[in-house]
């Protein structure tokens, strides 16, 4: 799947079910903005739920997918890229979105203070 104008418009407003196809999301899982610092099992804890780690590694890993999912969340980035560290989706306190390199290893449990993540809980 690609990513397309249909879900660039939805995804304006609302992270919603063509959004979750187009960038390889379960339906069931529910994303949550992390305070700097917070690793996604505390994220998830908070929201009363787990962090879903395969959600990790199947979602999409591009700018379009993560900057949607920025906005979804209500955070604004200077501009989208991608990282090696394995606590992306994140927001950096650079301004910057980040997405996870290919083959990157990705951990519920990492934080960083100049971070906070987004997490996929279920």
């Amino acid at each position: 799947l690609a990513w397309d104008t249909a879900c660039d418009t939805a995804c304006d407003t609302a992270w919603d079910t063509a959004c979750d196809t187009v960038c390889g999301t379960a339906s069931s899982v529910e994303w949550h903005y992390g305070a700097l610092g917070q690793d996604c099992n505390a994220v998830c804890s908070i929201a009363g739920k787990s962090c879903d780690a395969n959600a990790l590694t199947t979602h999409t890993r591009n700018t379009e997918c993560n900057t949607a999912l920025a906005a979804n969340l209500g955070v604004t980035c200077n501009q989208g890229g991608y990282s090696s560290w394995g606590l992306s989706p994140m927001y950096n306190t650079d301004g910057n979105c980040y997405y996870a390199t290919s083959g990157a290893s990705l951990s519920c449990a990492e934080g960083n203070a100049n971070n906070a993540r987004f997490c996929p809980c279920s």
